[in-house]
């Protein structure tokens, strides 16, 4: 038709990078029961930075996962660990540009292309019992909220 869409929703979230999806998967799993759309015209584009995040962090998001899906969300997502992290923030501040501050905290680079699949409804095989996901909206979006109060 037209390229209008004319869709009711419990939520709706605007855009579909990283934090997008993720909001959008943890919503929109079998525990929460909400009807949640992601609307972004470029939907399909890839994610173009790379991603890190401590390892402790990350297993917490892995938890989440797991515990609202029931499926695994990792080790395929994880591009490499480094087991300590060195910055370096010489120049700034009058510190010198080989002074290197050392945290012992192991982190990750993410591989954003298994991130964004891993986060995808084409990612379901379909045979998840109970499996709930995100719907897809790929236009520019003209919403009106009917119900601004979500606590109510």
């Amino acid at each position: 038709g037209d390229g209008s869409y004319d869709e009711e929703c419990d939520v709706l979230v605007l855009g579909s990078g990283p934090a997008a999806r993720a909001i959008a998967c943890l919503l929109s799993s079998p525990k929460s029961n909400l009807d949640v759309i992601i609307a972004d015209s470029n939907y399909d584009r890839q994610w173009a930075p790379n991603y890190g995040v401590w390892e402790d962090e990350w297993q917490s998001i892995v938890d989440r996962y797991q515990n609202d899906f029931g499926r695994t969300l990792g080790q395929e997502c994880i591009d490499r660990r480094w087991e300590v992290t060195d910055c370096y923030f010489g120049g700034s501040f009058d510190i010198p540009t080989e002074e290197r501050f050392r945290i012992d905290r192991p982190y990750y680079r993410i591989d954003k292309n298994a991130l964004q699949s891993a986060l995808s409804p084409e990612a379901s095989d379909g045979d998840d019992e109970g499996e709930s996901w995100y719907r897809v909206v790929k236009a520019n979006h003209i919403s009106e909220a009917t119900n601004l109060n979500v606590y109510s």
